[in-house]
């Protein structure tokens, strides 16, 4: 029994110390000793000189990183990068994984009052509404790292093969729509989001070997009308901005620009429909979106099927995609 009590006591604390090691990683990140150090390993004088900071705090700042297993030292004394920062964070690396930083960094403060926001019933921080284009650039990267890997999953497991046009709504970075269209090479992809949103998407499209030019669509799907008529209409990650009042008026809306025997395909991180949630990502996002937006929520994989048949869709049916993928889809038919 005391034991028990004693493992039940190491669980708690070392939750609650979780975000002292989340901001050592923070703090050499945004301190620029990973890029330092990607020329190769430096001394503590070395690295404090480059950066113009007092060596006594650096040298307490880097030992923290090699608690944390960020940094290592050589035979030398000298600081270097252990393999889990070089293979995520070296030159070699994807640079949007330094936006996901960033993003995660931004909104700490605000899931650090998440008592406030349950008791005041207001976010923190409206984060979209603060962002300059810099920082919508960031946040558009952010979400293709976080994309990259769950889109490059889902052309395995929708099989768009008879399709020839998708409207992708709220794309974001367009990595999705772009993982689509390079598998499916018939497609026809158009592209709908903020004009500030849309030009990140379009530095994206550099990456990738398409054969039909995309289309943009520069407008806010929250305000204006939709144009058009697809095979596709995808909603990927997007209907959790707008929580469920709003999503549901979407959906009705995207019924009309769906065409005869086409589908609408609606992508999420969807919260667990039973407890206690066995998923932990869907959740703590939930938590993220009240704390940084007035109305954003996620939702269930139930009630957002009950919103494609509200809409009109039928054959509703969801697909649960590859074991490390925290995104699910629900698809309908026109």
């Amino acid at each position: 029994m005391e034991r028990e009590r004693q493992e039940n006591q190491v669980r708690l604390i070392s939750l609650a110390e979780g975000f002292l090691y989340a901001n050592v990683l923070f703090a050499l990140h945004r301190l620029g000793v990973f890029r330092l150090l990607d020329s190769g390993p430096k001394t503590l004088p070395e690295l404090a000189a480059v950066m113009g900071c007092d060596e006594h705090r650096l040298m307490r700042a880097l030992r923290g990183g090699l608690v944390t297993r960020l940094l290592e030292v050589d035979h030398e004394n000298r600081y270097q990068v252990s393999g889990v920062v070089k293979d995520t964070l070296g030159p070699a690396a994807d640079p949007s994984l330094d936006a996901w930083m960033w993003f995660l960094y931004s909104v700490q403060p605000a899931i650090c009052q998440l008592d406030k926001t349950v008791l005041s019933g207001q976010p923190i921080f409206h984060f979209f509404s603060q962002l300059n284009q810099a920082e919508i650039r960031q946040f558009s990267l952010a979400m293709h790292n976080y994309a990259k890997s769950r889109g490059a999953d889902l052309p395995n497991f929708l099989d768009l093969s008879g399709y020839k046009t998708l409207l992708d709504v709220g794309t974001g970075p367009g990595t999705y729509a772009f993982e689509l269209a390079a598998k499916y090479r018939q497609l026809e992809i158009s592209l709908l989001d903020l004009p500030s949103v849309l030009e990140v998407a379009k530095e994206i499209e550099a990456h990738y070997s398409l054969e039909n030019q995309p289309h943009y669509l520069p407008l806010d799907f929250g305000r204006e009308e939709i144009p058009g008529k697809y095979d596709v209409v995808l909603v990927s990650n997007t209907l959790h901005t707008i929580g469920p009042a709003s999503s549901r008026a979407l959906l009705k809306r995207l019924y009309s620009n769906v065409n005869s025997a086409g589908c609408l395909v609606v992508q999420a991180q969807f919260i667990p429909d039973h407890q206690p949630a066995t998923r932990c990502w869907p959740v703590v996002f939930d938590l993220i979106l009240m704390s940084i937006t007035p109305t954003g929520e996620n939702h269930g994989l139930n009630e957002t099927i009950e919103w494609l048949k509200e809409a009109g869709f039928l054959n509703v049916a969801s697909c649960r995609m590859s074991l490390l993928n925290t995104n699910s889809y629900v698809i309908g038919y026109r």
